[in-house]
Order: structure tokens, then sequence, then C-alpha cells
């Protein structure tokens, strides 16, 4: 389990390459005011049983969950999904935190991390 897209790919990268300095950056990004920031997930499942993930956020003041369900991912499979959350009007001078938490059977089996600022002067995401 882990953040997919970009965060994920520098992150395999860095482990592959030996880059241990590099593993404590964190994941982050800049969006404009009202734009969805969808957040990718790799969600893995090495049993012989498909499992039900719960995909739950905790939101910095201002931001919305777009439609985040639960996620069924098959016997011996990875998927990815992306989480939508909107952007609050203001812009922030700072970064905030966004928690991303994933749940099977009650038990957390991923807790990660967003850290995100939202300002005029970045590109708008790819949808």
């Amino acid at each position: 389990m882990g953040f997919g897209g970009t965060w994920g790919f520098y992150r395999d990268f860095w482990r592959a390459h030996d880059l241990d300095s590099l593993r404590f950056l964190r994941a982050e990004i800049a969006v404009q005011p009202n734009d969805t920031l969808t957040i990718p997930l790799r969600l893995g499942n090495n049993s012989a049983h498909p499992d039900r993930l719960r995909v739950s956020v905790i939101l910095p003041d201002g931001w919305k969950k777009g439609n985040i369900s639960d996620v069924n991912v098959p016997a011996t499979s990875e998927i990815t999904v992306g989480i939508p959350l909107i952007a609050p009007a203001q812009e922030t001078s700072s970064f905030t935190e966004i928690h991303v938490n994933v749940l099977s059977g009650g038990s957390f089996v991923f807790q990660g991390s967003v850290f995100a600022k939202v300002s005029r002067d970045v590109a708008e995401q790819l949808k």
C-alpha cells in the first residue's frame, strides 16, 4: 500500500538506486483555488481472498472530499485508485497536511500524508 503516481514512482526509484537520503522527503503539491486534487493510491492484496478496503481522509480547513467509496481489491492483485479532493477558494501561505488512511477489517493497513498548498501561481491539475 502506498501513494501511486509520481510520488510512488519516485519512492520506488530512490529505493532501487539506494538514494536513502531522499526517503524522508514528504509528498507535497501546490494546487489552484477550487481545483480538484486527485491523490493516487496503490492498494495491494497478497491474500487468496478478495479484500474490501475503506479509504478515509482528514482534511485541513476549507478542503472538501469528492466521492470516496470503499474499494474491492481482488485476491493476489494490486489496483490504483484516485482520491478526489477539492481545494478551498482561498490561497494558503504554507503547506497543510492531508491525512490518508486505508483500513482493512477495521485495522489500518496504510497511513500517509500529502502536504498541499493552494496558490494561483501553479498550473491546473491534469484531469
